[in-house]
């Protein structure tokens, strides 16, 4: 079985305003009641805010009227005024001379002072006249200097082609000097080779040599010795 009860949401207090509290008044003396009475009627608010309202809407209610006086204005004291206006024209006058003095003052120190400053301008100008005329003359002194230089550089640059020149002839030469030695070196060591063969089979000739001498020295002491058999012919 399904609730179908539906909770309600409650929804929040709205504030209390003075408005509020002269509704639930009415016609009623605010001194003849209370702020019990008036949230009783009002169903919500606080106490202390419906005192509080109650209170200020008493101390209105409390004051007395003041009536507005219709009558006419009186007339102004036309000798008040006129002292009054003579002092404020005096004063005026014052400040105003006193005003002028000083702006003539600052008008001739700025004279003085645009005086100062246009002979500076002119002393400048003069300074910068001068250095247009040395910058000018650097500028032909360094042109001068760098077509000097500019031919000495080329001399240098034609020996130094030189020098390159005879640098890569020195390197050839030592390059086919170096390829000769190496030449040399390769025949002397076969030709140290050949001769330590030619050195080896002179030996080993000798010594073969020796070997049949002995051979033949053993045989002929075999043959004189006493009692040796001769060794008999062929026919």
């Amino acid at each position: 079985m399904t609730d179908t009860t539906t909770t309600s949401t409650p929804t929040p207090t709205a504030r209390i305003t003075r408005e509020d509290v002269l509704a639930a008044l009415g016609d009623t003396d605010p001194n003849r009641t209370n702020a019990s009475a008036i949230r009783a009627i009002l169903g919500r608010g606080g106490n202390t805010t419906i005192q509080k309202l109650l209170d200020e809407i008493r101390a209105e209610r409390a004051a007395p009227a003041v009536a507005l006086d219709t009558a006419a204005p009186p007339a102004a004291p036309t000798a008040l005024v006129d002292a009054i206006w003579s002092a404020a024209w005096s004063h005026a006058q014052t400040l105003t001379f006193a005003r002028l003095d000083r702006t003539a003052a600052e008008r001739d120190q700025l004279a003085a002072s645009l005086e100062v400053l246009t002979r500076d301008h002119e002393a400048l100008l003069a300074d910068v006249d001068e250095l247009r005329e040395a910058l000018a003359k650097s500028e032909e002194s360094l042109a001068e200097q760098i077509e000097s230089e500019g031919v000495k550089l080329d001399a240098v640059g034609e020996h130094v082609q030189q020098l390159s020149a005879h640098l890569a002839l020195a390197q050839a030469e030592t390059a086919a000097l170096k390829q000769q030695l190496e030449q040399a070196a390769e025949l002397a060591r076969r030709d140290a080779e050949l001769k330590d063969a030619a050195h080896q089979r002179d030996r080993e000739h000798l010594l073969d040599q020796v070997a049949e001498l002995k051979a033949l020295l053993y045989s002929s002491a075999s043959a004189s010795a006493p009692g040796s058999a001769q060794a008999p012919r062929k026919r």
